[in-house]
Order: C-alpha cells, then sequence, then structure tokens
C-alpha cells in the first residue's frame, strides 16, 4: 500500500507541473511586444474539465499563472530597498544587460556578470541558478552550483559571498517590501 500511495504522488506531481506548463506559443504582435499569450487559469481549468473529461481541482487552481507576482526580489543598499523587481514570469534572467536581462542590475555592480542569474518558477517554488557568470551567485553566503529552491528571507549576492559597493545583494520575498522604485514587467502595463 505504501508503494501505491508513493506512486499516485508522483502521478499527481507529473500531472500539476503538466498543467502549470500549458501555454500557448503565439505572439500577440508588435504592440504587445511579441510576448506570448498564455492561457489563464480560468481558460486552463475549462480545457482540462470540457476537453479531457476531467473535473475541477482545486489543487491546480492553487498553482495556475493569475498575472500576479508570486514573489519579490529587492536590491539592498545600505539596509534600505533600492529597487524592488514583481516576479510574475515563468524564467526571469538576472544581469546587467538589459538586453539579455528583464531583472536587469544597476551597471554600479560590476562584479555581477551581464548574464549572471536565472530565476525560475515550477509549481509554487522558485529556483536560482547562475548561469556560468565570472564571480558567482551566492544565497545566504553559500555559492549556488546547481540549481537551488529559495525561501522567502533568503539574501542573494551576484558577484559574492557578501554584499559591498560592487557585489549586489537582492532579497527574496513572497510579499514586497517598501522600496523606493518597483519595476512593473510588461505583464502588467
Amino acid at each position: 500500500m505504501p508503494n501505491l500511495r508513493r506512486d499516485c504522488r508522483k502521478v499527481r506531481a507529473t500531472f500539476l507541473a503538466w498543467v502549470a506548463a500549458l501555454k500557448f506559443a503565439v505572439d500577440q504582435g508588435h504592440t504587445k511586444r511579441f510576448a506570448p499569450y498564455r492561457l489563464s487559469a480560468a481558460q486552463i481549468t475549462e480545457l482540462v474539465t470540457q476537453a479531457l473529461g476531467g473535473t475541477p481541482w482545486t489543487e491546480i487552481a492553487k498553482v495556475m499563472p493569475t498575472g500576479r507576482p508570486y514573489g519579490y526580489l529587492t536590491i539592498i543598499e545600505a539596509g534600505q530597498a533600492a529597487l524592488t523587481f514583481n516576479l510574475d514570469h515563468e524564467r526571469h534572467a538576472l544581469g546587467r544587460d538589459a538586453t539579455q536581462c528583464d531583472l536587469a542590475i544597476p551597471e554600479r555592480f560590476e562584479r555581477t556578470s551581464r548574464k549572471h542569474a536565472l530565476l525560475s518558477r515550477v509549481l509554487n517554488d522558485v529556483y536560482i541558478d547562475d548561469v556560468g557568470s565570472s564571480k558567482g551567485t551566492f544565497v545566504d553566503g553559500q555559492k549556488v552550483t546547481t540549481r537551488q529552491q529559495l525561501r522567502a528571507g533568503q539574501h542573494i549576492t551576484l558577484g559574492g559571498p557578501a554584499a559591498d559597493e560592487k557585489v549586489c545583494l537582492l532579497e527574496f520575498a513572497l510579499t514586497p517590501r517598501v522600496a523606493a522604485q518597483t519595476y512593473i514587467t510588461d505583464s502588467e502595463t
């Protein structure tokens, strides 16, 4: 019986990941910056219930994209929130090059690579990966060598284990921290 429960949990997790990843890859044109059209939670529920003959599943609804931020990344300078990024896409690239990264780190943090790290959301979990940066990505002072899950309140430094004028300090949170400036992603405009 324990093996059956474990197998059911695996199937359930795989199904939830599949449903959460449903989306169209059709771009919306120049006026919407060629952003892909994504299914809403209501459309996915309709698809599952009508096309697949399923019934509404409350656990699926909990992990469906809502368009609202699922987390926040705040640059901390001198103990204060300087800039807050709303996390509302499945993937976000961090780095100093705004042409490669949707979360652009200010140029003054010169130890941050042009494309430094990648944040990704899988269901309700958020992960960080270093993408070959020259100085490293650190979570709570520990170097990120493989994909690492983030928890609320953790500190990320880009370019070294401790923040300074050249190393960017970020705080991951599930609720926004009061900031001097908030970065709004394309989906909120």
